[in-house]
């Protein structure tokens, strides 16, 4: 299952869209987007530590986007997704603690001088998520289903691909002493 998760994830805009006229979409959606949340704050071990504080903003969110209606609802989990990324980057004050730099920081490690660009690379990505957050959060209400797809299944993963070859380049040019 640990497997399939990640494929689950990078697939649910256009899962969600392929069953949209189905009679099982709300029990479809809901359910998928509820795995994949639930497996993202039990993932990480810095969401452990504020586990409760995900649950409650999880269950705050879905009481919200129910009272709004159940299409939002099909919407919120790219939202939440990178708005937990976004979190995770923003509460870790050791790039050890972050999975997605930790590999950076071993790797780094004989050269404490690389830390203070390792932070730097970490504000490019909360400056990129904050972005693609607020794109997110914006779709929720204003767009229709369609063009929803297109960004969170295509546009979005752009964005999170160019933040990576971004902070990558960064923090090879900091290593050549080229900053």
């Amino acid at each position: 299952m640990k497997k399939v998760l990640p494929f689950l994830t990078l697939l649910y805009p256009i899962i969600i869209y392929g069953l949209r006229d189905s009679a099982y979409f709300k029990i479809a959606a809901l359910s998928l987007g509820g795995i994949l949340i639930v497996d993202i704050v039990l993932r990480f071990p810095i969401a452990r530590r504020y586990r409760l504080t995900a649950v409650c903003a999880l269950l705050g969110a879905a009481l919200a986007l129910i009272l709004v209606g159940v299409e939002n609802i099909v919407r919120l989990y790219p939202f939440m997704m990178s708005g937990s990324m976004l979190t995770l980057f923003a509460v870790t004050k050791d790039p050890g603690d972050n999975p997605m730099i930790g590999p950076f920081r071993k790797y780094l490690a004989t050269d404490p001088k690389m830390l203070v660009h390792l932070h730097r690379a970490k504000t490019i990505w909360i400056v990129g998520l904050s972005i693609n957050t607020l794109i997110l959060g914006i779709f929720l209400f204003a767009f229709p289903l369609q063009s929803w797809i297109l960004y969170a299944s295509f546009y979005s993963y752009i964005l999170l691909a160019s933040l990576f070859i971004l902070s990558i380049a960064y923090v090879a040019l900091a290593r050549r002493n080229l900053l």
